[in-house]
């Protein structure tokens, strides 16, 4: 039997990778948890999930958040139950091909990595009902999204999408399609203009575009009749008293907060 210390010590390295095996699962905490249904692993500092990470076939929660990855192990695609991923403020600096393999998820947070680029196969996560793609601020240009692929378009049960902090200057043709979108934050983008389906999106209701740079509202604007919070500031080439009285009646009808000028 071992004694209360040797069994702490053991228990502690099983839980954070202490010892030898360094910032990652071990193999024995793998195999304890492989029933597992719910993994947190927020604010460790983990480099690496460790070989056998993909043992853990039950989970279908799991909250990274705030360590320092890099990569996911080649058994990631294992967790074919998530449901709920969370890989926001490590350092990734691709969207992971894994991840496009767990179809199940609902919820994805890849915010506050470095990632530049969305492959095709994010069109794959039909069952997304949330995607965080935010950036980190201060990072420079070429570490931020540049373009939304119009694979994302696939994403019909989409309800949350968020890619702030980025340098998108164009949205998909084809944004309409993501009918059942209620929030959508482009703050800290470099768009200039909608694509003619925007108004399509009826069932909006929360709408950040602070910081781009918008001209003007489109024409249909007025049909985006479930808004209920929208803010227009920070766009320095819009004219904000024209679609301030131009849009008089819907702005009373319609939105319980606008912001707009140029400022926060």
């Amino acid at each position: 039997d071992l004694g209360p210390r040797r069994r702490g010590r053991q228990q502690g390295e099983e839980r954070d990778g202490g010892g030898a095996h360094g910032r990652h699962l071990t193999r024995a905490a793998a195999r304890r948890q492989s029933n597992a249904h719910y993994r947190g692993t927020r604010m460790n500092k983990i480099t690496d999930l460790g070989p056998a990470f993909g043992n853990l076939k039950k989970l279908r929660y799991l909250n990274l958040a705030g360590n320092s990855i890099t990569e996911l192990p080649a058994g990631f695609t294992n967790l074919t139950e998530l449901t709920d991923l969370n890989l926001s403020l490590n350092k990734l600096t691709t969207y992971p091909i894994a991840v496009t393999k767990l179809v199940q998820l609902k919820k994805l947070d890849l915010g506050l990595n470095s990632i530049n680029t969305i492959p095709a196969d994010a069109g794959l996560l039909v069952n997304l009902e949330y995607l965080n793609l935010d950036n980190n601020f201060f990072n420079k240009k070429e570490s931020k999204i540049s373009k939304l692929i119009p694979e994302l378009c696939n994403l019909k049960k989409l309800k949350v999408l968020s890619v702030k902090d980025n340098v998108v200057d164009v949205l998909p043709e084809c944004i309409g399609e993501l009918s059942d979108l209620e929030k959508l934050d482009l703050r800290d983008n470099l768009i200039g203009a909608f694509p003619a389906s925007f108004t399509l999106l009826k069932n909006l209701k929360w709408l950040d575009l602070k910081a781009n740079d918008f001209e003007s509202l489109p024409d249909g604007f007025q049909n985006l009749n479930s808004l209920k919070a929208l803010n227009l500031s920070m766009n320095l080439k819009m004219n904000y008293y024209y679609h301030w009285f131009h849009y008089h009646d819907y702005r009373h009808s319609v939105s319980s907060k606008i912001t707009c000028g140029n400022y926060g």
